[in-house]
């Protein structure tokens, strides 16, 4: 029996409760968390839905541009080549010659030659 008294000696090391303290230091688990952080990085396989960018595929449907050969209607526009005739409306400046017309206003000196006095014509011809 005595032995089982000397069991009582074992009751302190009850003080070793007093390492529960030491569980303040799971706080650290809790940094463990931060870590946690780092499942983000997986979310670096959403970069495989950049395979989406295969979609980039339907980009060949702007062969549907080729309807852009109905511009070709636009060759209608080189019917446009006839205003540049209206060029030819550049020859009306000819028509300024016509300015030489009003010479002709001269020849209505020769109504001076009604005139006998066809020595006062001669002055028509300086």
């Amino acid at each position: 029996m005595i032995e089982s008294t000397e069991v009582i000696d074992v009751t302190e090391v009850y003080d070793v409760t007093e390492v529960i303290d030491v569980t303040e230091v799971l706080n650290v688990t809790e940094a463990i968390e931060v870590t946690e952080i780092f499942e983000v990085t997986e979310v670096i396989d959403v970069t495989e839905v950049i395979d989406v960018t295969e979609v980039i595929d339907v980009t060949e449907v702007i062969d549907v541009t080729e309807v852009i050969d109905v511009t070709e209607v636009i060759d209608v526009t080189e019917v446009i080549e006839v205003t540049e005739m209206i060029e030819v409306t550049e020859v009306i400046d000819v028509t300024e010659v016509i300015d030489v017309s009003e010479v002709i206003d001269v020849t209505e000196v020769i109504d001076i030659t009604e005139v006998s006095n066809v020595t006062e014509v001669i002055e028509v011809t300086e």
